[in-house]
Protein backbone atom coordinates (compact mmCIF):
# COMPACT_ATOMS: atom_id res chain seq x y z
CA UNK A 1 0.00 0.00 0.00
CA UNK A 2 1.52 3.33 -1.26
CA UNK A 3 1.71 5.73 1.93
CA UNK A 4 0.25 9.25 2.45
CA UNK A 5 2.46 11.85 1.45
CA UNK A 6 3.92 13.58 4.66
CA UNK A 7 3.34 17.42 3.84
CA UNK A 8 2.69 19.87 1.16
CA UNK A 9 3.52 23.13 0.44
CA UNK A 10 1.33 25.38 -1.06
CA UNK A 11 3.32 28.79 -1.55
CA UNK A 12 1.62 32.34 -1.44
CA UNK A 13 -0.76 32.45 1.48
CA UNK A 14 -0.71 31.56 5.41
CA UNK A 15 1.73 28.98 7.23
CA UNK A 16 1.00 25.89 9.02
CA UNK A 17 3.78 23.69 10.88
CA UNK A 18 4.09 19.72 12.06
CA UNK A 19 5.64 18.11 14.50
CA UNK A 20 8.80 16.30 14.81
CA UNK A 21 9.71 12.25 16.48
CA UNK A 22 9.97 12.13 20.52
CA UNK A 23 13.24 12.83 22.04
CA UNK A 24 15.17 9.76 23.64
CA UNK A 25 13.22 8.62 26.49
CA UNK A 26 14.87 6.99 29.74
CA UNK A 27 12.75 4.45 31.09
CA UNK A 28 14.28 2.88 34.84
CA UNK A 29 12.55 -0.28 36.33
CA UNK A 30 13.32 -0.90 39.64
CA UNK A 31 12.87 -4.11 41.77
CA UNK A 32 11.36 -3.93 45.39
CA UNK A 33 13.41 -5.30 48.21
CA UNK A 34 11.89 -8.44 49.41
CA UNK A 35 12.66 -9.89 53.15
CA UNK A 36 12.07 -13.74 53.55
CA UNK A 37 12.10 -14.34 57.41
CA UNK A 38 14.18 -17.52 58.34
CA UNK A 39 12.25 -20.35 60.55
CA UNK A 40 15.01 -21.77 63.01
CA UNK A 41 16.97 -17.97 64.14
CA UNK A 42 15.49 -14.59 64.68
CA UNK A 43 17.94 -13.70 61.44
CA UNK A 44 16.40 -12.39 58.12
CA UNK A 45 17.53 -12.43 54.58
CA UNK A 46 17.11 -9.03 52.49
CA UNK A 47 17.56 -9.43 48.76
CA UNK A 48 19.25 -6.06 47.30
CA UNK A 49 17.56 -3.66 44.62
CA UNK A 50 18.56 -3.94 41.05
CA UNK A 51 18.05 -0.93 38.84
CA UNK A 52 17.87 -0.86 34.93
CA UNK A 53 18.08 2.31 32.99
CA UNK A 54 16.96 1.55 29.13
CA UNK A 55 17.75 4.61 26.84
CA UNK A 56 15.21 4.32 23.54
CA UNK A 57 17.04 6.15 20.88
CA UNK A 58 15.06 7.70 18.43
CA UNK A 59 15.05 7.24 14.65
CA UNK A 60 16.35 9.93 12.36
CA UNK A 61 14.28 12.62 10.78
CA UNK A 62 13.70 13.33 7.51
CA UNK A 63 14.54 17.31 6.95
CA UNK A 64 11.68 17.30 4.45
CA UNK A 65 8.93 16.26 6.39
CA UNK A 66 10.44 15.74 9.83
CA UNK A 67 8.98 11.93 9.96
CA UNK A 68 11.49 9.21 11.25
CA UNK A 69 13.47 7.70 8.46
CA UNK A 70 14.21 3.79 8.93
CA UNK A 71 16.84 4.05 6.51
CA UNK A 72 19.72 6.35 8.04
CA UNK A 73 22.04 5.96 5.10
CA UNK A 74 19.47 7.37 2.70
CA UNK A 75 19.98 11.12 3.99
CA UNK A 76 23.30 11.06 2.51
CA UNK A 77 21.87 11.27 -0.71
CA UNK A 78 21.08 13.70 -3.29
CA UNK A 79 17.32 15.33 -3.46
CA UNK A 80 16.11 14.69 -6.66
CA UNK A 81 13.22 17.51 -7.61
CA UNK A 82 10.93 16.63 -10.49
CA UNK A 83 8.70 19.43 -11.82
CA UNK A 84 5.16 17.50 -12.70
CA UNK A 85 2.39 18.76 -14.74
CA UNK A 86 -0.65 20.23 -13.46
CA UNK A 87 -2.88 20.66 -16.42
CA UNK A 88 -6.60 19.44 -16.60
CA UNK A 89 -5.04 17.19 -19.34
CA UNK A 90 -2.40 15.91 -17.11
CA UNK A 91 -4.16 14.22 -14.51
CA UNK A 92 -4.39 11.76 -12.83
CA UNK A 93 -0.48 12.59 -11.61
CA UNK A 94 1.83 9.54 -10.72
CA UNK A 95 4.45 9.67 -8.00
CA UNK A 96 3.20 12.78 -5.56
CA UNK A 97 2.14 9.87 -3.32
CA UNK A 98 5.65 8.77 -3.09
CA UNK A 99 7.40 12.17 -2.47
CA UNK A 100 9.27 13.17 1.14
CA UNK A 101 7.19 16.60 0.08
CA UNK A 102 5.30 18.66 -2.66
CA UNK A 103 5.45 22.04 -3.14
CA UNK A 104 2.68 23.44 -5.63
CA UNK A 105 3.42 26.41 -7.06
CA UNK A 106 1.09 28.80 -10.07
CA UNK A 107 2.25 29.46 -13.43
CA UNK A 108 -0.10 30.99 -15.38
CA UNK A 109 -3.76 31.64 -16.13
CA UNK A 110 -4.73 30.31 -12.49
CA UNK A 111 -2.90 26.70 -13.59
CA UNK A 112 -0.64 25.14 -11.05
CA UNK A 113 2.44 22.70 -11.29
CA UNK A 114 3.84 20.85 -8.33
CA UNK A 115 7.97 20.06 -7.45
CA UNK A 116 7.92 16.30 -6.26
CA UNK A 117 10.74 16.23 -3.63
CA UNK A 118 12.38 12.59 -3.05
CA UNK A 119 15.15 12.76 -0.79
CA UNK A 120 15.24 8.82 1.20
CA UNK A 121 11.91 7.62 -1.43
CA UNK A 122 12.03 7.17 -4.70
CA UNK A 123 9.15 6.72 -7.13
CA UNK A 124 9.40 4.34 -10.27
CA UNK A 125 7.03 6.19 -12.21
CA UNK A 126 5.95 9.81 -11.65
CA UNK A 127 5.15 12.35 -13.92
CA UNK A 128 3.90 13.89 -16.07
CA UNK A 129 7.07 15.79 -16.55
CA UNK A 130 6.33 19.60 -17.41
CA UNK A 131 9.11 22.48 -18.18
CA UNK A 132 10.85 24.28 -15.33
CA UNK A 133 10.23 28.09 -14.22
CA UNK A 134 11.75 30.87 -12.74
CA UNK A 135 10.74 30.53 -9.69
CA UNK A 136 12.02 26.74 -9.31
CA UNK A 137 15.31 27.06 -8.59
CA UNK A 138 15.15 29.74 -5.33
CA UNK A 139 13.11 26.86 -3.95
CA UNK A 140 15.24 24.37 -4.63
CA UNK A 141 19.11 25.62 -4.23
CA UNK A 142 19.37 25.74 -0.33
CA UNK A 143 18.35 21.89 -0.92
CA UNK A 144 21.03 21.18 -3.00
CA UNK A 145 19.08 19.56 -5.18
CA UNK A 146 19.05 17.93 -8.94
CA UNK A 147 15.92 19.57 -10.82
CA UNK A 148 14.46 16.99 -13.47
CA UNK A 149 12.15 18.88 -16.07
CA UNK A 150 10.88 18.52 -19.53
CA UNK A 151 13.16 21.57 -21.08
CA UNK A 152 12.54 25.52 -20.25
CA UNK A 153 13.00 28.63 -22.08
CA UNK A 154 16.84 29.39 -22.69
CA UNK A 155 16.88 32.38 -19.81
CA UNK A 156 15.45 29.92 -17.54
CA UNK A 157 17.58 27.55 -17.90
CA UNK A 158 20.39 29.40 -17.88
CA UNK A 159 19.14 30.97 -14.37
CA UNK A 160 18.80 27.44 -12.92
CA UNK A 161 22.38 26.81 -13.49
CA UNK A 162 23.72 30.40 -12.77
CA UNK A 163 21.84 29.86 -8.71
CA UNK A 164 23.66 26.66 -8.50
CA UNK A 165 20.86 24.15 -9.43
CA UNK A 166 22.01 20.96 -10.35
CA UNK A 167 19.86 20.23 -13.68
CA UNK A 168 18.38 17.38 -16.21
CA UNK A 169 16.12 17.77 -18.66
CA UNK A 170 14.38 16.73 -21.67
CA UNK A 171 14.15 12.97 -22.62
CA UNK A 172 17.21 11.67 -20.76
CA UNK A 173 17.91 8.02 -19.54
CA UNK A 174 15.35 8.17 -16.52
CA UNK A 175 12.28 9.14 -18.33
CA UNK A 176 10.01 7.83 -21.36
CA UNK A 177 6.75 9.28 -23.03
CA UNK A 178 3.87 6.42 -22.76
CA UNK A 179 1.78 5.96 -25.46
CA UNK A 180 -1.54 6.48 -23.34
CA UNK A 181 -1.29 10.09 -22.78
CA UNK A 182 -0.37 12.88 -25.77
CA UNK A 183 2.39 14.95 -25.55
CA UNK A 184 3.32 17.17 -23.72
CA UNK A 185 1.57 15.43 -20.97
CA UNK A 186 3.04 12.39 -21.46
CA UNK A 187 6.38 12.30 -20.21
CA UNK A 188 7.55 9.90 -17.03
CA UNK A 189 10.49 9.11 -15.30
CA UNK A 190 12.15 6.97 -12.37
CA UNK A 191 14.04 8.44 -9.74
CA UNK A 192 16.02 5.74 -9.09
CA UNK A 193 17.66 5.85 -12.73
CA UNK A 194 17.10 9.98 -12.30
CA UNK A 195 19.60 9.87 -9.14
CA UNK A 196 22.21 7.22 -11.06
CA UNK A 197 22.51 9.57 -13.72
CA UNK A 198 23.16 12.20 -11.51
CA UNK A 199 25.16 10.68 -9.47
CA UNK A 200 27.39 9.82 -12.58
CA UNK A 201 27.60 13.33 -13.69
CA UNK A 202 29.94 16.38 -12.90
CA UNK A 203 27.47 17.57 -10.18
CA UNK A 204 28.43 18.44 -7.33
CA UNK A 205 27.30 17.10 -4.12
CA UNK A 206 26.28 18.60 -0.98
CA UNK A 207 28.90 17.28 1.94
CA UNK A 208 25.77 17.39 4.48
CA UNK A 209 22.11 16.16 4.27
CA UNK A 210 20.22 18.95 2.89
CA UNK A 211 18.28 21.40 5.75
CA UNK A 212 15.47 21.60 7.66
CA UNK A 213 12.36 23.11 5.22
CA UNK A 214 10.61 24.04 8.44
CA UNK A 215 11.74 23.38 12.56
CA UNK A 216 9.81 20.26 12.89
CA UNK A 217 8.78 20.93 16.54
CA UNK A 218 5.70 20.81 19.07
CA UNK A 219 4.10 24.28 19.34
CA UNK A 220 1.03 25.83 20.40
CA UNK A 221 -0.81 27.29 17.34
CA UNK A 222 -3.75 29.68 18.39
CA UNK A 223 -6.55 30.07 16.33
CA UNK A 224 -9.59 27.87 14.27
CA UNK A 225 -9.43 24.84 13.52
CA UNK A 226 -8.79 24.89 9.27
CA UNK A 227 -10.92 21.81 8.48
CA UNK A 228 -11.82 23.11 5.23
CA UNK A 229 -9.05 25.24 3.30
CA UNK A 230 -10.30 26.84 -0.24
CA UNK A 231 -7.88 28.24 -2.38
CA UNK A 232 -9.18 30.34 -5.73
CA UNK A 233 -6.08 30.19 -8.09
CA UNK A 234 -8.23 32.29 -10.72
CA UNK A 235 -11.37 32.71 -11.89
CA UNK A 236 -13.19 29.20 -12.54
CA UNK A 237 -10.31 27.05 -10.53
CA UNK A 238 -10.56 26.60 -6.91
CA UNK A 239 -9.26 24.47 -5.16
CA UNK A 240 -10.50 22.68 -1.69
CA UNK A 241 -8.77 20.71 1.21
CA UNK A 242 -11.25 19.20 3.32
CA UNK A 243 -9.62 17.59 6.50
CA UNK A 244 -11.06 13.73 7.11
CA UNK A 245 -10.07 13.94 10.98
CA UNK A 246 -6.04 12.16 9.53
CA UNK A 247 -5.30 13.86 6.34
CA UNK A 248 -6.12 16.94 3.88
CA UNK A 249 -8.06 15.58 1.12
CA UNK A 250 -7.70 17.37 -2.23
CA UNK A 251 -10.62 18.29 -4.19
CA UNK A 252 -10.43 20.39 -7.41
CA UNK A 253 -13.77 22.15 -8.82
CA UNK A 254 -15.32 19.84 -6.39
CA UNK A 255 -13.92 16.49 -7.76
CA UNK A 256 -11.45 14.31 -5.82
CA UNK A 257 -8.16 14.70 -7.06
CA UNK A 258 -6.55 11.19 -7.42
CA UNK A 259 -3.33 9.94 -8.68
CA UNK A 260 -2.32 6.82 -10.54
CA UNK A 261 -0.02 4.34 -9.87
CA UNK A 262 1.78 2.07 -12.32
CA UNK A 263 0.18 -1.16 -11.79
CA UNK A 264 -3.09 1.02 -11.75
CA UNK A 265 -3.95 1.55 -8.41
CA UNK A 266 -5.10 4.58 -7.38
CA UNK A 267 -6.59 6.82 -4.36
CA UNK A 268 -7.47 10.39 -3.81
CA UNK A 269 -4.71 12.99 -3.25
CA UNK A 270 -4.07 12.98 0.66
CA UNK A 271 -1.55 14.83 3.10
CA UNK A 272 -1.26 15.02 6.30
CA UNK A 273 0.52 18.82 6.63
CA UNK A 274 -0.15 21.68 4.48
CA UNK A 275 1.83 24.56 4.62
CA UNK A 276 -0.18 27.67 2.62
Amino acid sequence: MIRRISLLVILGLLAAACSSADEPVATTTTQAPTTTAATTTTAATTTTSTTTTTTTIPLPTSPLNGLPVDDEAALDRRVMAVKVDNHWNARPQSGLQEADAVYEIRVEAGITRFIALFHHTDSGYVGPIRSGRPTDPTLLVYLGATFMTAGAAGWVTNLIRDLGTNYLSNETLGTRRIAARRAPHNLYGNTVEMRAIADAAPYEFPDDPPPEIFPFDDIELDGEEATDITLDWADGHTVNWEWDGETYLRFDQGAAHSWLGIDGDSDQIAFDTLVV
